[in-house]
């Protein structure tokens, strides 16, 4: 066995790729790299291709693949079927020491984990049940132990453990590179004993402490120690901090594309990400954004994809009866016909319908025949839930009911990677989904009949555990890694993000099942675990690890705040680097020229033409719209888009509520001796069953309130009056040949050929308030318009009357009401009248485009995510910027 050890960047790589080539130009025995892990593997294989050497993309292996080819007829269990056995054992066994926490999803992944401690410690269930004074959870722990390694025995499956230490015994000749590697555990050791035994191995090691404890298992194993003399890399090292993570990131996209632009190469440059949960998700949209090409070395959860949501969505919909809700959810994900406009129709009807269920039922409601076709074929799983069959039958249906129901529509020209990306997620989905099917059938040992419901669920479970990986071929990309990955990387540039004191170094903390005290216990039997304190001290060598990984750049970020605005502390090693620079402001150069605003957005003389013919008559409350955003009411009233029918748990609100109330108000402004409650109860009552209201707490709670509210009522008119007429239809006209119509909920006649405008509100007082100073509020000075011109009446006031507190809001003075209310303006009406006529005007030559009076009223607007606003905005400001070319 031979030795190799060196400084970073001292070149023994070079001597691994030099001494791999000659034996593979000499024709020797299958040669090997064996490195960490398959990350390193594919940049291995890259690198030796760039040099020209023509090889065996084979002889480039991780450990465990190199183990697994010494032992080719054993099978090791799958991560997703581990998990499931593990979780069956809990549900069977119902350890009394694991009651409190028995079901905590959470637990299986504690059970799994100290599994794998104890693995690594080459540790097996025999060895550990000879340990004396066990505690309580530790012989709880053994006992699910050995129930999860009987299980994996009885389906002819091994696990990595026991694949290592076969493989130990079956090492083949030949040379053996072992490169990459800063420590092995004593079961990894197992095997590298065995191969510097067995086979010519070389062995290279970054000089220094981090491999000290692998530096003197390699002497004991008696090999020749060689020490390169090459100086250690002193890459240049800069410190950035940002006012939030977000800021950061747009920094280290900054400072990527200016390395760029200086040279360097996408692939000389690497991120490492100690906070994965926060920074992946985060650089991936900022780097898109940015246009840098970037590959994420992380698994991707397959549930987040629509192959699950799909297929997934189905299983469970199908053993629950096909609720209304969780179907159309399902059915949704389709990539095919998903987002179809004949599947938009179905989903309003479907909405509208709920709460309801059964497929007989869901079908009906579907107009399409060849959108009904297609649901049909996702329904009739429908007939397999009352069937038993073996595990085997069931899998191989729903693969062919995967393939069957889950096709892509022909695959659009990609615009970028990220499209591509997309379209190759779904074959990884599929194969997820097919990974998911081997799992459940392989949980479920021999040939007994298995219910549906049963299998469905096991595969619903493993689908949740299971992840994608989505290939990625490109050459010239940021390499994007955990930091533990980026340790066996050499980059000419590495940033490390999010350098805070919690993170760098992170305190690991105590096993749950085996504390700091058993471990001492454990380790006097020759269990070789380590403590908390000692994984810490592996944990400080982490970013001494990292900070040799770059030849020429490394660069340190970190916020001022984390992503719940909380104050961040820089870590020790961030504050010990003395050139410390501030983040940028920055953005993205624009991809095309931005539009010039001002300009209308319908120019042709037709389209005009038919925009007025569209809007001779407008409502009033249709009009406001127009008033607060021209977009709005384009899409709403022009375009004539609907939006989604409310989901049952949604249609309880303040709408609701009023449309009950002026259907009671109706009834009882006839006849004002009647008690006004029991027409309220009635016209609750038809409201709900007409609207589908689901019953419930909800909907009591509501009808209590409103009820209280309705005993108020009968004092709602304080003021003489001589009569009172309700839901009065009025009009008004303007410029362009524009009828303006409007109801007008009460007129009260008070003499003299004066009256009282009264609305009713069912929101809260602090909205309606609002609406004595809002600009693009119409209906009091024109309802006082049309009361005006078409009845020849006097407004005197107008009462806006807040419904659930009883308060009276408005313009104007009652006689004889001794109620205060704000004074007319002078210009009220006229103001009103030349503020519409002035956006009519301008609506109808078409001007369109989206530019709300106020961005409050974007949260409620139905077409928030269709009129890019905020785009529009951005190119106001890189018009006043069109020169500045890049990033800035």
């Amino acid at each position: 066995m031979r030795l190799i050890r060196g400084a970073p960047g001292s070149g023994k790589t070079a001597l691994v790729f030099r001494g791999f080539a000659e034996a593979v130009r000499q024709g020797r025995a299958r040669p090997r790299i064996v490195v960490p892990t398959a990350t390193l593997v594919r940049h291995y294989q890259h690198e030796l291709a760039r040099s020209g050497l023509v090889f065996d993309p084979g002889m480039v292996v991780s450990l465990i693949r190199f183990a697994q080819e010494c032992v080719p007829e054993l099978r090791q269990a799958p991560e997703g079927l581990l998990r499931a056995l593990t979780r069956d054992a809990l549900s069977r066994l119902q350890l009394p020491e694991f009651a409190q926490i028995a079901s905590a999803p959470g637990l299986g992944d504690v059970i799994l984990e100290t599994i794998e401690l104890f693995e690594n410690a080459d540790c097996t269930p025999e060895r550990l049940s000879r340990v004396r004074n066990l505690s309580a959870h530790g012989k709880a722990f053994l006992r699910v132990w050995k129930e999860v390694d009987a299980a994996i025995a009885t389906r002819s499956f091994v696990t990595r453990a026991q694949i290592l230490r076969h493989a130990a015994s079956n090492v083949p000749k030949g040379d053996v590179w072992m490169d990459g590697f800063l420590n092995l555990s004593p079961l990894e050791r197992t095997l590298a004993r065995a191969i510097a035994l067995n086979a010519n191995l070389t062995m290279t090691l970054t000089h220094g402490p981090v491999t000290g404890a692998l530096h003197r298992f390699a002497i004991d194993l008696g090999a020749s120690d060689r020490l390169l003399t090459g100086p250690s890399r002193h890459p240049r090292t800069t410190t950035v901090e940002a006012p939030s993570p977000e800021r950061e990131a747009d920094e280290i996209a900054r400072r990527i594309l200016q390395l760029r632009s200086e040279g360097v190469e996408f692939s000389a440059m690497a991120v490492a990400l100690r906070d994965v949960a926060t920074w992946l998700p985060l650089l991936r949209i900022t780097f898109d954004r940015f246009g840098i090409p970037a590959r994420y070395y992380f698994s991707t959860p397959a549930r987040s994809h629509p192959v699950a949501a799909f297929l997934g969505g189905l299983l469970t919909s199908a053993i629950g009866g096909w609720d209304f809700s969780p179907t159309v959810a399902a059915l949704r994900t389709n990539p095919a016909w998903g987002a179809s406009a004949d599947f938009d129709r179905f989903d309003f009807r479907v909405r509208e319908a709920m709460p309801a269920r059964g497929a007989d039922k869901l079908l009906a409601l579907c107009e399409s025949d060849r959108l009904r076709s297609n649901v049909a074929g996702c329904l009739k799983v429908e007939t397999w839930c009352s069937e038993r069959a073996r595990p085997g039958v069931w899998q191989k249906r729903l693969e062919q009911f995967a393939v069957s129901v889950y096709r892509l529509r022909t695959v659009a020209e990609p615009v970028d990677y990220a499209a591509i990306e997309t379209a190759r997620s779904h074959s990884a989905g599929l194969r997820a989904w097919s990974a998911a099917l081997d799992t459940t059938a392989s949980f479920f040992a021999g040939d007994e009949s298995v219910p549906f419901d049963r299998f469905c669920k096991a595969v619903i479970d493993a689908l949740d555990d299971a992840v994608m990986q989505i290939p990625d071929d490109r050459q010239n990309v940021v390499h994007v890694m955990s930091a533990f990955e980026a340790r066996q990387w050499e980059v000419r540039a590495l940033f490390v993000c999010g350098m805070t004191a919690r993170d760098y170094p992170r305190h690991r903390p105590q096993n749950l099942i085996f504390p700091d005290g058993d471990i001492d216990r454990l380790r006097s039997a020759g269990i070789p675990l380590l403590t908390a304190a000692e994984a810490d001290r592996d944990e400080e060598l982490l970013f001494e690890s990292l900070k040799a990984r770059a030849s020429e750049r490394l660069i340190l970020t970190t916020s001022t705040r984390d992503s719940g605005v909380r104050t961040a502390v820089p870590s020790a090693h961030f504050q010990a680097v003395a050139n410390r620079e501030k983040s940028r402001n920055c953005h993205p150069a624009p991809k095309c020229a931005p539009a010039i605003a001002g300009i209308p957005d319908l120019v042709s003389e037709e389209l005009r033409a038919s925009l007025a013919a569209r809007h001779r008559t407008i409502r009033l409350t249709a009009l406001e719209n127009l008033l607060k955003c021209r977009f709005r009411f384009y899409a709403d009233r022009t375009l004539e888009l609907k939006e989604a029918p409310e989901r049952p748990a949604d249609r309880i609100a303040h709408r609701a509520t009023g449309l009950i109330f002026h259907g009671a108000m109706e009834d009882w402004l006839t006849d004002r001796t009647r008690d006004f409650v029991p027409l309220f109860e009635k016209a609750f009552e038809e409201y709900s069953r007409k609207n589908n209201l689901p019953r419930g707490y909800r909907l009591e709670v509501e009808r209590i309130e409103s009820r209280r509210i309705a005993r108020k009522v009968a004092g709602s008119v304080d003021w003489p009056l001589e009569s009172c007429e309700l839901e009065v239809d009025c009009s008004l006209d303007f410029p362009g040949g524009v009828t303006v119509t409007c109801r007008v909920d009460r007129i009260d006649r008070i003499g003299d050929g004066n009256c009282v405008i009264v609305d009713y509100k069912s929101g809260k007082v602090a909205n309606v308030d609002k609406l004595l100073e809002s600009e693009t509020s119409l209906q009091g000075p024109l309802y006082a318009l049309a009361v005006r011109e078409k009845m020849n009446l006097n407004p005197v006031a107008m009462v806006f009357l807040a419904i659930r507190e009883d308060k009276k809001i408005g313009w104007g003075a009652i006689p004889g009401s001794g109620l205060e209310l704000e004074p007319m303006p002078a210009d009220w009406i006229d103001s009103a009248r030349i503020r519409t006529e002035t956006r009519l005007a301008g609506f109808l030559a078409g001007d369109v485009h989206p530019e709300p009076s106020s961005r409050d009223d974007c949260k409620w607007c139905d077409f928030k995510e269709t009129c890019r606003v905020e785009q529009r905005e951005m190119e106001r400001v890189k018009i006043a910027k069109i020169g500045v070319a890049g990033v800035s």
